[in-house]
């Protein structure tokens, strides 16, 4: 239902989510989301529009007298990594006073694994373990003292709560409670890449970026954490000192990693120059008329299908025909699965032939020049998109394929965005023709409702 939830007092101790009405009016048991689960989740909400939450993979617990009853664990999680099982079912056969036996299972909750404490802290309600997870969310600038890290990933690994940080340098580890010296304080946030994969490089470079853009100041929550465990501050003099020193080492292994990295690209970049001299799309600098071919090609196998065009491989063909020789350059199959490939006509399997050679010779030519190789064309989806532009339906298409509907309508999605590109830039006009005509034909039934309509109209 909404809106806030007070106390006598006038206080907001809760917002009302819900009521268990039997007559259906505002009448009956309300249900609410406490204050401080609020408290905590709004600062998330605002900063990344949903809450970051820290979990074991436990997802039901009950309240027992010594901390909380662990009622169900995830598989594959990291409390059931760690061993922790959850609410045991034990069969129990009694006899009664009239003499019957009774069997029937019941939970044991005697003998069921308890979460006590997280990192020290008490826990005895599920409020005590949410604050307790929460406490250093992914995202989380903390203060060690010696140096400040953004926190990565908050789980748990045999039997503890393990954290781990990432340091401006880049440098990952897991926090060593026993190492620290002082006690960790958060001092801010930095902003997580969507969606957040703890473990990739390129995220992890990303938040050690933003890391480096953070500075102690002398009014920081460090200091008033230390003013009030009556530690002596460092003098302001040396504290400038370390941090100019830090920032010095930053300096250099920036300038380290740029000259690095501008060598690599200007490799690349070279090698690039002189695979597209050598097949005449650039000479002298400038792009030549081949080179507008594929400068108006955007696919990632868009030299092999330039080359293809330049060939002639894909003039002389029907429309149904020119369909489904595109298909060849959108397929990939899953998990590596190659099925046998059924070509409708000969002129169809001849062209795929000279296709795929044009293919393997690109990529014998990027290997020579150190170029990433452009992956093999796959000819798995040529029979099915054949039937379908020739006005076969979507079952009889797809019997005896292992292609998912959802699958095929993509595959049909890309093909025609290829078409689409192939009527501009084709130098042949019948070739132009023939791909407004397959893209129309493709364009029909399930694949016509998920197609975009096209910003300009094609000649």
């Amino acid at each position: 239902s909404g809106g806030p939830l007070l106390d006598n007092e006038g206080k907001v101790i809760g917002m009302n989510t819900a009521i268990a009405s039997v007559t259906g009016g505002n009448t009956g048991v309300g249900f609410a989301v406490p204050i401080n689960t609020i408290k905590r989740i709004i600062p998330q909400l605002i900063e990344y529009g949903k809450p970051l939450r820290g979990t074991l993979g436990i997802d039901v617990f009950f309240k027992t007298e010594n901390g909380l009853g662990v009622g169900r664990v995830v598989d594959g999680g990291p409390a059931s990594e760690a061993g922790i099982q959850g609410l045991r079912i034990e069969r129990v056969r009694e006899q009664r006073a009239n003499g019957f036996v009774v069997e029937y299972l019941r939970p044991n909750r005697e003998q069921t694994d308890k979460l006590i404490s997280i990192a020290g802290k008490k826990v005895e309600t599920t409020d005590d373990y949410q604050a307790a997870m929460d406490r250093h969310k992914p995202g989380d600038v903390v203060d060690l003292g010696p140096e400040i890290v953004a926190v990565l990933s908050n789980t748990w690994r045999r039997k503890e709560v393990r954290v781990k940080v990432i340091e401006a340098s880049g440098e990952s580890h897991v926090l060593d409670p026993e190492a620290l010296t002082t006690v960790p304080v958060t001092v801010g946030q930095v902003r997580l890449p969507e969606p957040f994969n703890p473990n990739s490089l390129s995220h992890q470079h990303d938040i050690s970026g933003q890391l480096r853009g953070v500075r102690r100041s002398g009014k920081s929550k460090r200091a008033k954490a230390r003013a009030n465990q009556d530690r002596p501050n460092r003098s302001r003099t040396a504290w400038k000192g370390s941090a100019s020193n830090e920032l010095s080492r930053d300096l250099r292994r920036l300038d380290a990693r740029i000259s690095e990295r501008r060598g690599r690209l200007t490799e690349r970049f070279r090698a690039v120059v002189g695979l597209l001299s050598e097949l005449g799309y650039v000479e002298n600098w400038q792009l030549t008329e081949e080179g507008s071919l594929l400068l108006g090609t955007f696919h990632e196998l868009d030299l092999a299908l330039c080359e293809s065009i330049r060939g002639g491989h894909l003039d002389g063909h029907s429309a149904p025909e020119l369909a489904a020789l595109l298909s060849v350059f959108v397929y990939e199959a899953r998990n590596g699965e190659d099925a046998p490939a059924w070509y409708p006509n000969a002129s169809i399997e001849a062209a795929a032939g000279a296709i795929a050679a044009v293919v393997a010779e690109v990529q014998r030519k990027e290997s020579a020049y150190g170029l990433p190789e452009s992956r093999s064309i796959d000819p798995g989806l040529v029979a099915a998109t054949y039937g379908w532009a020739s006005g076969g339906s979507l079952v009889d298409v797809l019997t005896g394929e292992t292609l998912t509907p959802g699958d095929f309508v993509r595959s049909m999605r890309q093909v025609i965005d290829i078409l689409s590109q192939l009527a501009h830039i084709a130098p042949d006009e019948k070739t132009r023709k023939t791909a407004r005509q397959a893209k129309g034909l493709l364009q029909r039934g399930i694949v016509e409702a998920t197609v975009d309509e096209p910003s300009a109209e094609e000649p």
